[in-house]
Formats: C-alpha cells, structure tokens, sequence
C-alpha cells in the first residue's frame, strides 16, 4: 500500500513539472471535433483515458479471482465444519 502510494506521488510530481516545462498550446482534432488546450492537459487526459481503459480490460479477471476465492473460502469452512464434526465424535 505504501509502494503504491509513493509511486502515485512520484507520477503527479512529474505531471507537475511537466505542465510547469510545457505551456505550449496544441491544436487536437478528432473527425469534426476541434479542441485548443495545453499540451499538460491534453497528455494528462489521454494518461486518464488509458488507465481507464486498462481498468476496464483487467476489471472481469479480478471480479472472477474474488469469485473463486470467495467460493473456495467456503469450502475451507465446511471442510473445518466436517472436521470438527468428525473429532466431536
């Protein structure tokens, strides 16, 4: 957790003096879209959008390995249950 958040430090510092180094203006035109913005702003968005889609991509791996855990927790418990069952007798 720790590592986690010193990396997220680590990254907005260097998003802050990258926006601080780059005022420049660009030009971004996206089939009959025209946009003027900051070369930071416009960097930082496309970083969002890619870290949301990667979000998206790894989210159904990590909802089915909670699953299986989940699944295999219980089985523990009533594995333990049978055992405890079995000593009582």
């Amino acid at each position: 957790m720790v590592t986690f958040l010193v990396l997220g430090i680590v990254i907005a510092a260097i998003i802050i003096v990258f926006a601080i180094q780059n005022p420049a203006t660009v030009f971004i035109t996206f089939i009959a879209w025209q946009l003027k913005c900051s070369l930071a702003i416009a960097l930082l968005f496309m970083f969002i959008l890619g870290a949301i889609f990667s979000l998206l991509l790894v989210l159904p791996v990590i909802i089915r390995k909670k699953l299986i855990a989940s699944k295999l927790e219980n089985k523990i418990r009533e594995m333990e249950n049978k055992i405890e069952k079995i000593k009582s007798t």
